[in-house]
């Protein structure tokens, strides 16, 4: 993976704010690209696989489906969401978990590939260099 990432904007914080991570998962090449203070604010996740593809738009409080078969998007509404709602709903878990209750989120050894991924892009970024995560 090789990861570019820098504060370019948000005041008050010292954090990357900005990044973008090129990345091999097995034979999938994957793209990621946060941008945390964009005009307009708009959060779009697109998975696209073999049978087609997924997209969630939290601004559109939607997410759709395009099956390889069809010819256009099925769109699902969604719940509004309270701006901390999503954090709240992580943090609640997180102690569930700490707590031996089961989660929703990840199993540990789910939580412990995250980690080694967010370390491995941070490697990237301050060294300038593809890093490889085992």
């Amino acid at each position: 993976m090789f990861c570019d990432a820098a504060h370019q904007a948000l005041e008050g914080v010292t954090v990357e704010d900005t990044v973008s991570v090129a990345a091999r998962n097995g034979n999938a090449l994957v793209n990621y690209a946060l941008n945390q203070f964009q005009a307009p604010n708009e959060m779009t996740l697109s998975i696209h696989c073999e049978g087609g593809s997924v997209r969630v738009e939290g601004h559109e409080q939607r997410w759709s489906v395009f099956r390889r078969s069809t010819s256009a998007w099925e769109h699902h509404k969604t719940a509004p969401l309270e701006r901390d709602e999503l954090f709240i709903a992580q943090a609640n878990a997180f102690l569930d978990g700490m707590q031996g209750k089961p989660t929703p989120l990840s199993t540990l050894d789910e939580a412990a590939q995250t980690l080694k991924f967010n370390l491995a892009a941070l490697e990237s970024a301050r060294g300038g260099k593809a890093v490889k995560i085992a």
